[in-house]
């Protein structure tokens, strides 16, 4: 399946980001990046807090992972932290400020 980009750019006109638009669209994936922005959440509490299945969290926070905006912590049991990378804050206040 091929995706869809969007480019973004910062104030002085260098292209950041070639995006997907799952990110930029406001969906799950740009939701859970903005639950992580100031604290470190696992995946059952953005699960609770998107009503979805755990693994579909995962999944998403996977995906977040390989773009390089989301990061983890182990915490030494079987739960990880999530937590926002400068990048995903840098994108998280890009596409908030184009939508208002």
């Amino acid at each position: 399946m091929r995706k869809t980009y969007l480019t973004r750019y910062i104030p002085n006109h260098e292209v950041l980001e070639v995006l997907p638009t799952e990110i930029a669209g406001g969906g799950v994936r740009f939701r859970l990046l903005s639950y992580i922005l100031f604290r470190p959440r696992t995946p059952t509490e953005l699960a609770s807090l998107e009503k979805k299945h755990v693994s579909h969290v995962s999944r998403a926070l996977g995906e977040l992972r390989t773009m390089g905006l989301v990061e983890y912590e182990d915490t030494g049991s079987r739960e990880r932290l999530y937590k926002s990378t400068d990048r995903g804050y840098l994108l998280y206040l890009m596409i908030s400020r184009s939508t208002r």
